[in-house]
């Protein structure tokens, strides 16, 4: 789940005979953690760039997406074999800007390792109602409102998610940069502070977010920002910025540059691929983790990011993205002055064959095939030709001469 999603809420007023407990309660109070290890770490899977791990809720164990830009969301199915109580409603907006409603109940044990947390809020929502949520979500998303009152280890290295009472209780990593880590209230999403040049603001750490940085537009537009983009790397284009709660959002402008003098606290972090975003606030994402273990060590209040001996190989960011939108593949990005460009792709075109493979979207189990292999399968860069279907007629596009 993108970061600003329920960010800023309402809460339907709750009426009861019976001193049940209220959304408000449910926010406002301390989640209590139970340990029987000083340093509790489980193994994760690396999927679609994203955190998947185990955690048993009530005793039933799940499958998720850890996600620090999000609170926790579980699935409708989960919630009702879970038989949740639903104590109130939570009207907010996804990253996209629209209006999402979801349910909220109470979870009494989430417990992920050797660590539990009693008495957890959550959110309730049907990915079932997405082209491809219900495809890469399976029981939910564990959210940021467990990250208070814990130390936490993200290794990309090693696969694991480890945590503490204490970040002394880790053992120790070669320093790194590091900042200060806000904690604002419910759902405790990990803020940190970050400058670019002379420009300083406040940040999101999210691991919803596949990318390095996705910056904040206006902040972007400063000076001090525009002097520290990699000459001849600005790219402009066209597309959706993903799917939400709400949907896919609509296509509009697109741009992506390299950053030098990225820097948390007193250091500068290496050159950064960044995205803009209309919305604030600044995301750092999972993309770091390629480069760095990431401390969020919410009890010191800050985060720090230790260098990897060996970096994980990644690709420059692909020219263009094919995703499933309503039940067919289209072209949901594209840059300019691209090969992908160039051959006469729009966005929008429904996608029949990449290299000859179909992409088929019926029944369920090849829609979620074909959307799978899409977003972590597919090397666009090395993508020859497109078979697409506009205007009522299909065409082969080639891509090859310039690749």
């Amino acid at each position: 789940m993108p970061a600003s999603a329920l960010a800023a809420f309402t809460l339907s007023a709750i009426t009861s005979l019976i001193q049940e407990p209220t959304p408000q309660d449910a926010f406002q109070r301390d989640i209590q953690i139970e340990r029987s290890a000083p340093v509790s770490e489980l193994s994760f899977d690396w999927r679609l760039d994203k955190i998947f791990i185990q955690a048993e809720l009530n005793d039933r164990p799940g499958n998720f997406i850890f996600d620090t830009g999000s609170p926790t969301i579980l699935s409708r199915a989960l919630a009702d074999t879970l038989e949740l109580e639903i104590i109130g409603q939570n009207t907010g907006r996804d990253a996209h800007g629209a209006e999402i409603v979801m349910d909220i109940a109470i979870v009494d044990t989430v417990r992920l390792g050797d660590v539990v947390f009693h008495d957890v809020p959550v959110m309730i929502f049907n990915f079932e109602t997405l082209d491809q949520g219900a495809c890469f979500i399976e029981d939910g998303i564990i959210g940021s409102e467990i990250l208070k009152g814990s130390a936490w280890r993200l290794d990309l290295s090693r696969q694991t998610v480890a945590l503490a009472a204490e970040a002394g209780d880790f053992p120790p990593l070669p320093p790194g940069p590091e900042t200060a880590l806000h904690d604002f209230g419910y759902p405790h999403m990990p803020i940190i502070d970050y400058a670019i040049g002379e420009m300083s603001d406040k940040a999101l750490f999210d691991t919803g977010f596949a990318g390095e940085l996705a910056l904040f537009e206006r902040a972007a537009d400063m000076p001090s920002v525009r002097r520290r983009i990699v000459r001849g790397s600005l790219e402009r284009g066209t597309g959706r910025a993903g799917e939400s709660a709400g949907g896919w959002s609509d296509p509009a402008p697109l741009v992506r540059a390299q950053l030098d003098d990225v820097s948390l606290g007193a250091d500068a972090l290496p050159r950064l691929y960044s995205d803009l975003r209309p919305i604030p606030p600044t995301l750092f994402g999972a993309g770091l983790l390629n480069t760095h273990v990431v401390t969020l060590d919410y009890p010191g209040g800050r985060i720090v990011l230790s260098p990897l001996a060996t970096t994980a190989a990644t690709s420059p960011p692909p020219d263009f993205s094919i995703a499933i939108v309503s039940d067919q593949a289209e072209l949901v990005r594209l840059y300019e002055n691209t090969p992908a460009a160039r051959a006469g792709l729009q966005v929008g075109d429904v996608v029949l064959q990449v290299d000859g493979r179909e992409l088929p979207t019926q029944p369920r189990e090849a829609r979620c095939e074909t959307a799978f292999w899409l977003a972590d399968g597919l090397d666009a860069q090395s993508v020859q030709t497109l078979t697409i279907w506009r205007d009522g007629q299909a065409r082969t596009l080639s891509l090859g001469p310039e690749r």
